[in-house]
């Protein structure tokens, strides 16, 4: 059987495209470039070139498993290789065909998924305290200028939503479990994850969002609403327990993000656990966020100093770096020791969640970094 079918509409060239293309076998070609050059008298530079432009060949033995088009070959090389795609190949418009298909299976799976996650108009009265700030924070993040909606989270790059870097996605999945946000129909389908046709996952921060409001309401008098609620001192007492604990979630976040950037920074690994956690709000009772910088910064300095010393691994030298802090604050406690502030790290700034709590309800300069959690707002009984 004729390995090739050639398709020649450069006539001038017709002999140096058979000479080419002729196989004295099914694996191996008649003549080689160099000879075919010595027989028409062309440079064996030449030759590839002029058969592109001249020619195109066809397989006889691999076609496209859907429309049965013949594949069509780009050189020799393709040739020496084409075989192994005799029950895979497709051509490139029955495979484009497949991915419109597939767009529009993708699409109104998206259509469906949306659909579902619609919400009742928004109801401030029913929200609780870390509702309410985290919506406040949300909209102050990313709502669009004309406060007609909202662009993606991720497209904020200037200004951290969260005190740790990259999870920001926790808040809005806060917001979203709550019922208190859904998706909107502008959500790009990058957001979305599939399993062939299959929708799987989608990204918080990627998505655009949504609020439901009751007839004539909008964005801009919901985040008034919001400002005045949470500016309301009497409304604030009412929720002290909450701010308090809130405050308390905050400051620990912004621990937590200084003790992984600087463990980053030496390349140790290490996932905090409830243990860290706890060695953190022990030391909140007492010092500041700026205060525990000292510590942390000093222990992770001791345990990349441990490792470079040999005979341990990164993991075991960033395991020692919470015993480390736990003891420094133990010792500065038993000596009353005047401890050190560090100042924000550029990398680390004030989150506009931070924003919210500190700096707009309870009207400090970022109060939740430098003063100690006990002295803000009376919190010392939710410390204790």
């Amino acid at each position: 059987m004729k390995q090739l079918y050639l398709d020649i509409f450069q006539d001038e060239y017709e002999a140096v495209c058979k000479l080419y293309w002729e196989l004295e076998s099914e694996n191996k070609f008649t003549y080689k470039v160099s000879e075919i050059a010595n027989i028409v008298g062309l440079k064996a530079s030449q030759i590839s070139s002029i058969v592109r432009k001249s020619c195109v060949a066809y397989s006889n033995s691999v076609h496209c498993n859907i429309c049965e088009t013949a594949y069509e070959l780009t050189g020799r090389n393709d040739y020496d290789s084409h075989h192994y795609r005799h029950t895979s190949w497709k051509c490139n418009d029955c495979l484009e065909d497949e991915k419109e298909k597939q767009r529009k299976i993708r699409k109104q799976q998206i259509i469906k998924f949306i659909d579902s996650t619609r919400v009742d108009p928004i109801d401030l009265s029913e929200l609780t305290l870390k509702e309410a700030v985290y919506l406040l924070s949300f909209i102050r993040h990313s709502a669009n200028e004309m406060l007609t909606g909202f662009n993606a989270v991720v497209e904020n790059r200037i200004e951290q939503l969260m005190p740790q870097p990259d999870s920001d996605a926790e808040l809005i999945r806060g917001l979203y479990f709550s019922g208190l946000i859904a998706l909107s129909d502008d959500t790009s389908q990058h957001a979305f994850s599939f399993d062939g046709d299959k929708l799987t996952s989608f990204s918080l921060v990627i998505a655009i969002w949504r609020l439901e409001f009751q007839e004539g309401d909008s964005l801009g008098n919901v985040l008034k609403r919001l400002e005045d609620l949470l500016s309301d001192s009497e409304y604030i007492e009412t929720v002290s327990d909450e701010l308090c604990e809130l405050i308390t979630e905050i400051s620990l976040m912004e621990c937590l993000a200084y003790l992984e950037y600087n463990l980053g920074e030496h390349n140790l690994p290490f996932k905090p656990g409830e243990k860290t956690k706890n060695v953190f709000l022990q030391a909140m009772k007492t010092l500041s966020v700026a205060q525990i910088y000292t510590f942390i910064w000093r222990a992770c300095k001791d345990a990349a100093a441990y490792y470079m010393r040999g005979g341990i691994s990164k993991q075991q030298a960033a395991n020692a770096v919470v015993g480390n802090i736990q003891r420094q604050h133990e010792r500065a406690i038993a000596n009353s020791w005047t401890v050190g502030e560090f100042k924000r790290n550029y990398n680390l700034p004030q989150s506009i969640l931070s924003q919210v709590v500190f700096n707009f309800i309870l009207r400090t300069d970022d109060g939740g970094f430098n003063q100690k959690v006990s002295s803000l707002f009376d919190c010392k009984r939710i410390m204790s």
